[in-house]
């Protein structure tokens, strides 16, 4: 088949691709930046104007996997382009849609599980663009639209090498501070919310058998796992193979709310109504749409993925402001030239410590000049 994949070059859309080249179908990917990629034809550009997407278009292809992430008009304009053009709209929702279940009951989140959208009561969360509620809104276009050739794919939080999550943030937000001997900062209401971990190959895999799959047609599916650990259980894994790497030890400060620490440091939404609260799901839809697909053990999955880290870190853009607000915690410093610029210093400082103090050394220093 002839495949397109918009800005699939992430943690599901390199292993996609692979699969699809591996399996004989003519793949090609947008992105904007320069890809060498043996097999796969790369369009420069970005998938989230218009105008380019409506000249991939005038290519048909089989099958369109859209991993960008929109606006509801965006969503819109593009699904209104692709739907009538294309087999199969495979669209990338998430999992971070459902609203909280009652595990003491022993619920699991389904497909038919309430979402946020249409059942919190947080009128401004509701109102507003976070991404949860805007997969939501985006959803809703597909279920109402007049086309069934799509398919709705709600990963949970996924995983590879390259992204290693940890409660309230990325690798960048607590990985960095252990590698540099920092203390990391560790919620304790988070320690025992139970959460589902999945793959970034075993994502993948699972959209590949949905790939042209009739049983897979105008339906949600959930690519999740139904195994869940608990944060604390997931620390230590991590803690685990760090320390047996690497050697060093893992500190950890604990502070007593996570939406305290959320407030800080600009994820509140995502905390609060994700990462704080227990996801737990069932597979059994996708198990009737797919009946052979195995998901990796997170323990085995993220002991590896860790491990492979370790072997060559490199970490992403890193937000030294978060860096200041978790120094403040733990009362420690990050070396200064750790930073990129002086600006980047200065707002480090601003954060770590009152802004009056900072004033006062600039204060200070411009005295010992003129003098």
């Amino acid at each position: 088949m002839k495949i397109l994949l918009l800005g699939g070059t992430g943690a599901m859309g390199i292993p996609l691709s692979r699969m699809l080249l591996e399996n004989g179908h003519d793949v090609t990917i947008t992105s904007r930046r320069n890809l060498n990629d043996n097999g796969v034809v790369v369009v420069k550009g970005n998938a989230l104007e218009l105008d380019f997407v409506s000249q991939l278009m005038q290519t048909h292809y089989d099958v369109v996997i859209d991993f960008m992430v929109r606006t509801e008009k965006g969503t819109k304009e593009v699904m209104n382009i692709i739907l009538p053009s294309c087999g199969q709209y495979i669209f990338m929702s998430s999992s971070r849609v459902f609203a909280p279940i009652d595990m003491e009951k022993g619920e699991r989140i389904t497909e038919g599980s309430p979402r946020l959208l249409d059942v919190c009561k947080d009128i401004q969360y509701v109102e507003s663009n976070e991404y949860a509620i805007e997969k939501a809104r985006e959803e809703n276009l597909f279920f109402k639209s007049e086309y069934k050739n799509w398919t709705i794919v709600r990963p949970t939080l996924t995983y590879n090498t390259h992204r290693l999550q940890f409660a309230y943030g990325e690798k960048e937000d607590w990985l960095f501070r252990v590698l540099n001997g920092q203390s990391i900062v560790f919620p304790k209401d988070m320690e025992n919310v139970k959460t589902a971990m999945v793959h970034g190959n075993d994502v993948a895999k699972v959209i590949f058998k949905l790939i042209g799959n009739k049983k897979a047609l105008g339906v949600s599916v959930n690519v999740v796992s139904e195994e869940f650990k608990t944060w604390g259980e997931i620390f230590s894994i991590y803690k685990k193979v760090i320390e047996k790497h690497t050697g060093k030890k893992v500190n950890v400060v604990y502070v007593e709310e996570a939406l305290d620490l959320a407030n800080i440091i600009g994820n509140y939404y995502q905390v609060k109504y994700a990462r704080s609260i227990d996801r737990c799901f069932s597979n059994r839809k996708l198990k009737n749409i797919i009946d052979d697909i195995e998901f990796t053990p997170m323990e085995e999955g993220l002991s590896h993925c860790l491990d492979a880290f370790l072997e060559d870190p490199r970490f992403l853009s890193i937000n030294w402001r978060n860096q200041a607000c978790y120094d403040k915690i733990c009362k420690e410093w990050t070396p200064l030239n750790f930073m990129p610029s002086r600006k980047v210093v200065f707002s480090y400082l601003c954060c770590r410590c009152r802004l009056e103090w900072i004033l006062k050394i600039l204060h200070g220093l411009k005295r010992m000049l003129i003098k």
